[in-house]
């Protein structure tokens, strides 16, 4: 009786340690004996990145004991997994690599994986709204457990500079000594139409710009921590255009554009007057910039 009651509370114990081995199926622990290395790069300090920019992280996945399995990539404009990371380049392509990543096996417990991602304005828009970063996390499984590792990105904090005075002078189709050009507001001026009385404004060291209205222009300038995000909604709003036209003298009439420039970041810009003097072509316009700048 004393054997059968033994036995009795040794099933029950092995019952209910299948019952709770179960429970905890979904969760691997940690992982001992994976490794994921990404060299030179600082999460604690976090590497500085704006629109348009391309980030790279190269990633060392390493298992000691066992082969990988799962490997996952989560943050701003990438959320991908492979659920057998060993059989990804199953063919010269690379079938089910995520486009401008790059992949090498080592063999069955090292694989060597190159992240390439070019950050959008929306990223930037969201990471200023939250801690102003940009966080990815690598997660990387085998038979036993897990492991995780992260790369963090700063964006800037921008705010527009102080409003300033620019003079632009157009001289013949010939001209090469820059005073028709403004890198700083991205815009160049780029001919006359005497006899139209007008002058002909075009985006330079810029993508392109929209008109805006006054309201817009004095909302996006007054917007002072949002002022990124502002621009960019101004910008995203309107027509996008490669040039403007400015009327001279008498025929004058106030214009506001916002200007994208090559490196993400904008300027907006209310033009002032637009004076023909004497001469073939020669012309001087007088505008108000304000551009974004970082902290």
């Amino acid at each position: 009786m004393k054997n059968l009651t033994f036995y009795l509370c040794l099933f029950v114990a092995f019952i209910f340690t299948l019952s709770s081995c179960s429970d905890d199926d979904g969760d691997l622990p940690i992982s001992e004996t994976l490794e994921i290395n990404i060299p030179n790069q600082d999460p604690e300090e976090g590497v500085a990145v704006i629109a348009g920019q391309q980030i790279t992280v190269a990633l060392q996945l390493r298992s000691t004991d066992n082969n990988l399995e799962t490997f996952s990539i989560n943050g701003p404009g990438i959320d991908i997994t492979y659920e057998d990371i060993l059989d990804t380049d199953d063919d010269e392509n690379l079938e089910g690599i995520r486009p401008g990543d790059t992949y090498d096996q080592v063999n069955k417990q090292s694989v060597n994986y190159t992240m390439n991602y070019t950050v959008s304005t929306q990223d930037i828009e969201t990471a200023i709204a939250n801690d102003g970063t940009l966080t990815y996390l690598y997660t990387l499984t085998d038979k036993d457990g897990e492991i995780t590792a992260e790369a963090v990105f700063t964006v800037p904090q921008y705010a527009f500079t102080d409003e300033q005075s620019i003079t632009l002078i157009y001289k013949s189709i010939n001209q090469t000594d820059g005073e028709n050009q403004s890198e700083e507001a991205g815009i160049e001026y780029s001919g006359n139409d005497v006899a139209a009385n007008i002058g002909e404004m075009m985006v330079f060291s810029a993508t392109d710009m929209v008109e805006v209205s006054q309201e817009v222009y004095d909302a996006v300038t007054a917007a002072d921590t949002d002022s990124f995000s502002a621009a960019n909604t101004a910008y995203e709003d309107g027509s996008k255009i490669s040039d403007i036209a400015i009327g001279a003298d008498a025929d004058f009439e106030a214009k506001y554009v916002v200007v994208k420039k090559e490196e993400g970041q904008f300027s907006v810009v209310h033009f002032e007057d637009l004076e023909f003097a004497p001469g073939d072509n020669r012309a001087s316009i007088n505008f108000k910039l304000i551009g974004l700048a970082t902290n």
